[in-house]
């Protein structure tokens, strides 16, 4: 695929404009270029089904690069398509990623268009996987919980420190020595802290000091009773 048409730009469509220029794909962003040999919609997932059905370009080898939408939203305009999924939280402002380090998942209509999206992401990524729809909206998920659900944690932890006239970077050393530990273990291997003691006296205590923050003190109700239960069952193992 030497002559793409991109449509999007949001961060991932960003991305991936610099990712294929930089190699040697050509990268068209007008509806009117019948002449492309693919067509790459990245756009919000909401937008997928009526930008497609009015797309005024019909048969071509079609793709998108959302993790939670099925490949089929192009059935009936074209027999050809796929998701190249990048597994990666992605931002315009990204001065320094690797974009060769950045996980590209791919699903495919059929064996030959799976082979052409295969050698499209090898171009940009050392990390190329195929999955099924099904296996990417899981995928999707994990990454929720991985990545959104830990930067929510880690905003609300900020929040105290700071209310409290506390300093926020002391958390960074933390945050730190538990990513890096991850790299050598399970997450589950590596848990810590009151819940997994079942320290209820401390549990008790943090609770009352969220008194102010009621929907804070359900976060960390959830996530304890989550941390028990989990330990309880690595036990009974």
């Amino acid at each position: 695929m030497k002559n793409i048409l991109l449509v999007g730009n949001g961060n991932v469509a960003s991305y991936l404009r610099k990712a294929l220029k930089t190699n040697g794909v050509s990268i068209s962003d007008s509806s009117n270029n019948k002449d492309c040999d693919a067509v790459i919609f990245s756009i919000t997932d909401d937008a997928y089904v009526d930008a497609i059905a009015s797309f005024p370009v019909d048969g071509k080898l079609m793709i998108h690069t959302s993790g939670s939408v099925p490949s089929t939203v192009f059935s009936g305009k074209t027999n050809h398509f796929g998701v190249i999924y990048p597994y990666q939280t992605i931002s315009k402002q990204d001065k320094n990623i690797n974009y060769r380090n950045i996980p590209l998942l791919v699903t495919a209509s059929d064996k030959e268009t799976q082979e052409m999206l295969i050698d499209l992401a090898k171009k940009l990524s050392d990390i190329v996987r195929v999955i099924s729809d099904e296996q990417r909206l899981k995928l999707h998920l994990a990454a929720v919980f991985a990545n959104n659900f830990t930067n929510h944690m880690i905003t609300i932890a900020q929040k105290i420190a700071e209310e409290n006239n506390l300093d926020a970077t002391l958390l960074e050393p933390l945050l730190e020595k538990t990513f890096w530990q991850l790299k050598n273990k399970p997450a589950a291997e590596l848990q810590t802290g009151p819940a997994v003691r079942n320290d209820i006296k401390i549990i008790e205590k943090h609770l009352n000091l969220l008194e102010n923050h009621p929907e804070w003190q359900k976060v960390y109700s959830f996530a304890s009773e989550s941390i028990r239960k989990e330990h309880r069952t690595k036990k009974s193992e």
